[in-house]
């Protein structure tokens, strides 16, 4: 299949000096553009502490690259976010002219920016492109992309998500000790124990906490 590939070599001297290579290179059809990077928003998965704040704009933006060997003139981008719900509630779409990207050249994109974002939660994102045309003989003709696979991302049930929080949200999550079933003798002190999460964006430091023990009726 077409694309953007890379080879990695590595070499480790009898001496034990080792060294690393990396070349990318394309294995091209014709008329191939790709999405190749959601840049904006910050996915939360692999950015785990960052969040952004509730009633803020998230700004949206992706990378594209032509890996076709006929120059691209103009392509058609879209973008979608769905709420933790699996709702649509964000769709832009957009249609770039004149963009003549040559094999290998990469386009970077601003969308609108995503405004509905009153609601703490996780969200995600997907990104698409469509090839309109590209210079066959010097001549802007209009084509069909020869590989759809790298039309969109995420792809293979992968997910771009990016989190609203509130900026200071602290939550009781478990009590450690005592458990269900727990008993002691009497007379003899025990120190109770739980869990707190920080769900918002500042840090919490002096947090109030409270634990009470209730006796149950007739115990």
């Amino acid at each position: 299949t077409g694309g953007a590939d890379r080879l990695s070599v590595h070499f480790t001297s009898s001496s034990g000096i080792s060294q690393d290579w990396v070349k990318e290179f394309l294995v091209a059809f014709n008329n191939d553009i790709s999405t190749k990077q959601i840049v904006l928003p910050y996915q939360s998965d692999t950015s785990p502490f960052f969040k952004y704040p509730i009633g803020v704009p998230v700004p949206v933006s992706a990378k594209f690259q032509n890996v076709g060997l006929n120059t691209v003139k103009s392509l058609e981008v879209k973008a979608q976010i769905f709420n933790s719900a699996g709702a649509l509630i964000y769709t832009d779409v957009d249609t770039l002219r004149n963009v003549s990207l040559q094999t290998g050249d990469e386009y970077n994109y601003d969308f609108a920016t995503f405004v509905q974002t009153d609601q703490v939660g996780v969200y995600s994102v997907n990104i698409c492109s469509k090839l309109l045309t590209t210079l066959v003989n010097g001549q802007e003709v209009t084509v069909q992309d020869q590989q759809l696979g790298n039309d969109c991302i995420p792809q293979g049930g992968q997910q771009h998500h990016f989190e609203i929080a509130y900026e200071v949200e602290a939550a009781a999550v478990a009590i450690t000790k005592p458990g269900n079933g727990f008993s002691i003798c009497t007379n003899k002190p025990f120190v109770p124990t739980g869990v707190l999460k920080n769900n918002g964006i500042t840090d919490l430091s002096d947090v109030p906490v409270q634990l009470i023990i209730y006796k149950l009726p007739g115990r």
